[in-house]
């Protein structure tokens, strides 16, 4: 079984999203009241400012735009001055184990052609990642942070079917260091916590007991 590595479930899940919305509104071109970013933004409006338009500008960008939205795996400081989505990882604690080392105790693998076995162990993990939202436009980073927020609320009771169990999401705005990066540039970051188990394959085996001698000398001098 492949290891689960969250990061990338939530880039991928992220990469769906996006792509959701601007098929969503693709597909309901003659219609834009019925989409989502419709439903989402409409009449939100802050003086000259219509976040609607702004979110279909956004959402609906073609591949060589040069603002596209991206994710990245880890914080990319080249490209937070452009609408772009990260993956970082704060924390990852120990969770909810059984006692031990997780081990079955059963033989989770069986080699019968090289005569081998090897047991199974696994360990719970409560993580959080943060999938920050930068942009040099504020308001590019306030439509990227309510519309993947909502998002991910939209498939909170299928967010499981990942292996990522009992999400919960919160939300913070992320002060810059200067020395890292220039000032204009805006963060956001949606917190995920949820709990996770890895299960792996002891690294080496055991051989698999074919024949079993007794000493029927020692069985008598036993019994007398």
């Amino acid at each position: 079984m492949a290891l689960i590595i969250p990061e990338v479930q939530l880039c991928t899940i992220i990469d769906a999203l996006l792509k959701h919305i601007k098929l969503d509104f693709e597909a309901k071109v003659v219609t834009p009241e019925k989409s989502l970013l419709y439903n989402y933004f409409n009449g939100i409006v802050d003086h000259k400012k219509d976040y609607y338009k702004e979110a279909v500008d956004l959402f609906t960008r073609e591949a060589d735009h040069p603002r596209l939205i991206e994710t990245r795996l880890a914080f990319d400081a080249e490209r937070a001055k452009i609408p772009t989505i990260h993956i970082t990882m704060p924390s990852d604690q120990t969770g909810q184990n059984s006692l031990g080392i997780g081990e079955s105790g059963m033989a989770d693998y069986v080699n019968y052609i090289d005569g081998e076995v090897s047991v199974e162990y696994e360990r719970r993990f409560d993580t959080q990642y943060q999938i920050v939202c930068t942009s040099d436009q504020h308001s590019e980073v306030m439509l990227m942070y309510h519309l993947v927020r909502a998002g991910l609320i939209s498939i909170l009771d299928t967010f499981s079917l990942t292996g990522l169990e009992d999400p919960k999401l919160s939300g913070q705005e992320l002060k810059i260091n200067p020395d890292l990066m220039p000032s204009h540039i805006f963060m956001r970051a949606i917190g995920v916590s949820f709990s996770y188990e890895i299960k792996v394959s002891r690294w080496w085996n055991e051989d698999i007991i074919n024949d079993l001698c007794l000493d029927q000398n020692q069985i008598y001098d036993n019994e007398q």
